[in-house]
């Protein structure tokens, strides 16, 4: 990418950047990335000139293939593992106890929408990581398998696109496939700095050990194995 197009990149960025929202919890800087991530997802899949890429933009935001769990943004308790989801077996590739690698295991990581509901989803101290505001969640939480979640995951969604869309309204969809590209390269740059023990990586969540169960606000979180000696973000990895 030559520097004329970085500095396009870069002149977008700023301009989500000054749309931005207030934010506070233990996971505001990484959602801050995210939900510009979001928005820009989001732009492109509204725009005609992108109709080629469509599928595989979607795919990086909701999941592509049959063992993702979402479909168009719904929950479908699917990915092969046991239903309703238990936080860490659905958000870290490190099996509980932090025992190491579970077939499929860490399947919300596989798309944003997961991602977002692994870092944003109150957990069991039932506070905003996010920084989501309107009493999102209403108390509700999300650590183990007998959690009813669906709703929960709904109002957190919801919450998440109206943040992180609404405003690429004014934002011309020149250079942004580009955008997107330098934004994720932040989030790989983000996960490889969260190098933990056994190889894995994390995205959110402060000082955890990388089981991403929500039992605190510093294991809202997501883990990526490693791929080559970095981490395999696979809806990152699509661009």
């Amino acid at each position: 990418m030559d520097s004329g197009m970085w500095r396009r990149v870069l002149l977008v960025l700023v301009v989500l950047g000054m749309e931005g929202r207030e934010v506070k919890g233990s996971n505001q800087e990484v959602y801050k990335k995210l939900c510009d991530i979001t928005g820009i997802l989001s732009a492109l899949l509204n725009e005609e000139k992108y109709s080629g890429v469509t599928n595989t933009l979607r795919e990086a935001l909701y999941g592509g293939n049959w063992q993702d769990p979402f479909v168009n943004g719904h929950f479908t308790g699917k990915c092969g593992l046991v239903y309703p989801p238990s936080r860490s077996t659905y958000c870290s590739h490190i099996g509980m106890g932090g025992s190491g690698a579970t077939n499929n295991h860490g399947c919300f990581a596989h798309s944003l929408l997961g991602t977002c509901l692994c870092i944003c989803v109150p957990g069991n101290d039932r506070k905003d990581y996010c920084g989501l505001g309107d009493n999102v969640g209403k108390g509700a939480s999300w650590i183990s398998w007998y959690d009813d979640v669906n709703n929960l995951f709904k109002e957190v969604w919801d919450k998440i696109n109206q943040n992180c869309t609404a405003r690429n309204t004014t934002v011309g969809a020149s250079g942004l496939l580009e955008t997107l590209e330098n934004a994720v390269e932040g989030i790989k740059k983000e996960a490889q700095d969260r190098k933990l023990n056994k190889g894995y990586f994390t995205l959110g969540g402060t000082g955890t050990s990388g089981v991403c169960g929500g039992t605190s606000q510093g294991d809202a979180c997501v883990t990526y194995a490693a791929k080559n000696n970095i981490p395999h973000i696979p809806w990152a990895d699509k661009y």
